[in-house]
């Protein structure tokens, strides 16, 4: 059971948030698809030991020729861009849900209604996975969309599908980490060093593990090697292992965040 007044509160006061991220994935994945009816055919090809060498490494760009959409896009986007804003958004929004309205006094205001603490933080999670679920939603309509205008007979709708329910389940995980720590932080700092903290060395570890060698163990030790779009791609069983996991981890967080909200000391 959620409160319907305070989630139409927290649409009114994040839907610009969420509207700029959902407009720059969007317009970054039509760009992308209409760009590879340009490069489509073209080779890529690196300088070895060169700066876009280890560049393309990190970013997990595959060499060669640019015969496969999917792969174009898991290149282009999935490797990078779709990891890191969608992330930033989860550290601003569950922030604003929890953190910023207890600080701001909000937060007594609300539970001095009938409304219970379990409700209120089913309510905020509710939130937080709704917009994530809109924006993945969103972007999915617009790359199909923009596929069938540009280059219909590249598209491979299963594979499309399948990368996009990998990154949403990485998102629903991490936006589940975010809600928990704004359950239990006590102000901006403590949360922010977390979050950031946590996540960022994360993502540095990511992009490290990519360039190979005895860096590569590094790939082993962070919660985005959950997330495999190669694999996933490929439909290899690993992934789909991997992807379950990140499901359950994200509801193993929000749960843990409400639970923790119910014996949250505002004082």
């Amino acid at each position: 059971m959620i409160s319907v007044p305070l989630i139409k509160r927290d649409w009114k006061d994040n839907w610009k948030l969420v509207m700029t991220t959902t407009l720059f994935l969007l317009l970054y994945m039509g760009i992308m698809v209409a760009m590879y009816d340009v490069v489509k055919g073209d080779q890529i090809e690196t300088v070895p030991q060169s700066f876009v060498y280890y560049l393309c490494m990190a970013l997990d760009i595959q060499t060669g020729i640019l015969d496969n959409l999917n792969q174009f896009l898991i290149d282009t986007i999935y490797g990078f861009c779709f990891l890191l804003i969608p992330m930033i958004f989860e550290i601003v929004a569950a922030r604003r849900l929890m953190v910023k309205m207890v600080r701001d006094g909000m937060m007594v205001w609300i539970l001095s209604t009938p409304n219970s603490r379990s409700r209120v933080g089913a309510t905020q999670a509710v939130f937080l996975v709704s917009s994530l679920a809109f924006q993945t939603v969103v972007t999915i309509a617009v790359g199909i969309g923009a596929m069938l205008f540009f280059v219909p007979q590249d598209m491979e709708l299963v594979g499309y599908l399948r990368m996009n329910l990998g990154a949403f389940l990485l998102h629903f995980m991490l936006g589940g980490f975010c809600f928990f720590i704004s359950c239990t932080a006590n102000g901006n700092k403590s949360y922010y060093r977390i979050t950031v903290g946590v996540l960022g060395t994360f993502f540095v570890m990511h992009l490290l593990g990519n360039l190979g060698g005895f860096l590569s163990y590094l790939q082993y030790v962070t919660i985005f090697s959950l997330c495999q779009p190669q694999k996933i791609l490929m439909g290899e069983n690993k992934a789909y292992l991997f992807m379950t996991v990140m499901g359950l981890l994200g509801v193993l967080f929000y749960w843990g965040g409400v639970q923790k909200f119910k014996k949250k000391n505002f004082l």
